[in-house]
């Protein structure tokens, strides 16, 4: 689960980054530490999901408005 969530934290296709990371360990094809999800994510661009930045943009400008409208009410 913590590669799976750290894939999803960087914003990775969860799927096509676990594949590649079993296939080269399992060919025995990279060093360990270039298949970290940060280094992993400069290498294959297609596999970030960038609405994912979107939404997080989305939540924290609802989050703004919500605290900004409870502090206008007298």
């Amino acid at each position: 689960m913590t590669l799976v969530g750290s894939a999803h934290r960087h914003d990775l296709d969860v799927q096509m980054y676990l594949e590649d990371v079993i296939n080269h360990m399992n060919r025995g094809t990279a060093k360990p530490e270039d298949l970290l999800p940060d280094v992993w994510k400069q290498s294959h661009p297609e596999a970030v999901r960038s609405y994912r930045t979107e939404e997080r943009r989305d939540k924290a400008e609802l989050a703004r408005l919500r605290t900004s409208s409870r502090k206008a009410r007298p």
